[in-house]
């Protein structure tokens, strides 16, 4: 008899975020779009994306605080709205991360579930944006040619410090 998954496994596997997934996409799309070296230029990925997927990209000026971007797909068409008042560098990991769910088909059934960072979906967006904006393999190559410095690898992939921070710690580059 072949081995069948229990409900309680499927619901575990269900919940994991797709981290492959989300790296093979953003590799798939800058061999699409023939990027390869920082900083990545947003606009040139837009652009193919709105040929591609009938996608919209507008500025929001009312956001408030604590939201940076939102993804509205009806039928065959997309929106991604960024936060007008957060810096440029931010906005570019913003647009990354919901093109990340445009591209897994991962939304948010709540505002509660797109707040909240540690939910499946959040996870696997994130991980496609930093692949997407800092390639691992020239992210590791530029640590090991000693671009190390947190403002100088945030000023060369022109995102966030806090980005580029983040990417220092899970890129296995601290050994």
């Amino acid at each position: 008899m072949p081995y069948q998954p229990n409900d309680d496994t499927l619901n575990e596997i269900k919940d994991r975020p797709r981290i492959g997934l989300a790296r093979t996409l953003a590799r798939n799309l800058l061999k699409e779009t023939g990027l390869k070296d920082p900083p990545i230029s947003l606009w040139r990925v837009i652009n193919y994306l709105k040929e591609k997927n009938n996608l919209t990209v507008e500025p929001v000026f009312d956001f408030g605080e604590k939201v940076s971007g939102v993804l509205i797909v009806f039928e065959d068409s997309a929106v991604i709205g960024f936060n007008k008042k957060q810096s440029w560098y931010r906005n570019r990991f913003t647009l990354g991360h919901e093109i990340g769910h445009l591209l897994m088909s991962t939304t948010c059934d709540s505002l509660d579930d797109a707040l909240a960072s540690n939910k499946a979906g959040e996870i696997a967006a994130n991980e496609f944006a930093a692949e997407l904006l800092m390639p691992l393999k020239v992210f590791k190559a530029d640590f090991k040619r000693g671009i190390q410095n947190i403002d100088v690898l945030s000023d060369r992939y022109k995102v966030s410090k806090e980005a580029a921070g983040w990417r220092v710690v899970h890129a296995g580059v601290l050994k």
